[in-house]
């Protein structure tokens, strides 16, 4: 959630929390995933998966309320990297939703 203060904010998880592993449900390389977002006050959201040179293997691209993608999950080691961006005026709310296809 952004703070509707008239500031334009862009904000990285790059440390991997914005998708914690699991025991039972992490993707697989190959596996088609879709990812959908839901937002308000213009707020999008981009999903890249990185490999450990910090190079983007897959990329939804931006995407905005009730937009999805589908993606195919790459082979190797990726780490979720979740951007969202705020609306024109520095407020809104931005989520996204990873399931298998």
């Amino acid at each position: 959630m952004f703070s509707d203060n008239g500031i334009f904010t862009k904000q990285l998880n790059g440390g991997g929390r914005s998708m914690p592993p699991s025991n039972w449900a992490n993707p697989v390389a190959g596996q088609s995933l879709r990812f959908t977002v839901k937002a308000s006050g213009g707020a999008v959201v981009q999903l890249d998966l990185v490999d450990g040179n910090l190079q983007s293997k897959a990329s939804t691209g931006m995407l905005t309320d009730g937009q999805s993608v589908v993606m195919t999950w790459p082979a190797g080691t990726s780490t979720p990297w979740l951007t969202t961006i705020s609306g024109p005026s520095g407020g809104g709310k931005a989520s996204g939703t990873l399931v298998a296809q």
